[in-house]
């Protein structure tokens, strides 16, 4: 665990605005063997999550946003 926090630290370090959300979800991606990985804003009002940082298959991906109806992200939403 505590080699993983150390790996998102190094990634991040230096890093500011579009590069960081990149390099964090590089990171987390690397690290859970994921094929995507994301961080997503979630506009409460239109109930969609809009990405601002997309790993698909070890690659940054172009964001997108999309819809929550019947989606497991809609419980998060909730809470």
């Amino acid at each position: 665990m505590q080699s993983n926090v150390r790996k998102i630290i190094e990634a991040v370090s230096n890093t500011y605005g579009d590069d960081f959300f990149n390099a964090i979800t590089l990171a987390l991606h690397d690290i859970i063997k994921s094929d995507y990985t994301f961080i997503a804003v979630i506009d409460e009002e239109a109930f969609v999550s809009k990405t601002i940082a997309l790993v698909a298959k070890g690659s940054i991906a172009d964001n997108f946003q999309y819809s929550l109806s019947d989606t497991p992200c809609a419980n998060v939403a909730d809470d």
